[in-house]
């Protein structure tokens, strides 16, 4: 019977030879990939994806429900309550809008508001929340408001 403590040391090179055999043959210096980089072949001046698409010149209907948010037009709109056939809005984003102080217009069915940017909305329809089922609050309500945004003229 061999001496396991002498043969132990052959059997580990010679498994680290079987097992590492493989891998260095799979990254072999002088592999070339066929073709050019995929980034080169990447058109960068034309994106994939436009985030701010240009605005529909005969404007843009939604219907964004109570403290619900839609972009239309390029604005980001928010109502924020519905109420006695009145309805607010808040102006939190788009073109000439200041984030960090949002504009707010309020308006009846068939009322449009010019914004300061030139953007005009107008409330096509108004329906009010349902007063028993958030009481008092306005948080939470179930109205909407169906409003066109149209883009300035140029």
């Amino acid at each position: 019977m061999p001496n396991s403590s002498t043969s132990r040391p052959w059997r580990t090179a010679f498994l680290c030879a079987v097992l590492l055999a493989p891998t260095a043959a799979c990254g072999g210096q002088g592999d070339e990939p066929d073709g050019p980089p995929a980034m080169e072949s990447v058109d960068t001046d034309r994106p994939t994806y436009d985030p701010s698409p240009e605005p529909d010149s005969m404007g843009e209907t939604a219907i964004i429900g109570q403290t619900q948010q839609a972009t239309v037009n390029g604005l980001r709109i928010g109502v924020v309550s519905t109420r006695d056939g009145e309805a607010d809005v808040s102006i939190g984003s788009g073109p000439g809008i200041d984030e960090d102080n949002p504009e707010k217009v309020s308006g009846e069915a068939d009322d449009s508001v010019t914004l300061d940017n030139g953007y005009t909305i107008t409330f096509e329809e108004i329906e009010n929340s349902d007063p028993d089922a958030g009481g008092d609050d306005e948080a939470g309500g179930t109205g909407s408001v169906r409003l066109t945004v149209t883009p300035p003229e140029e």
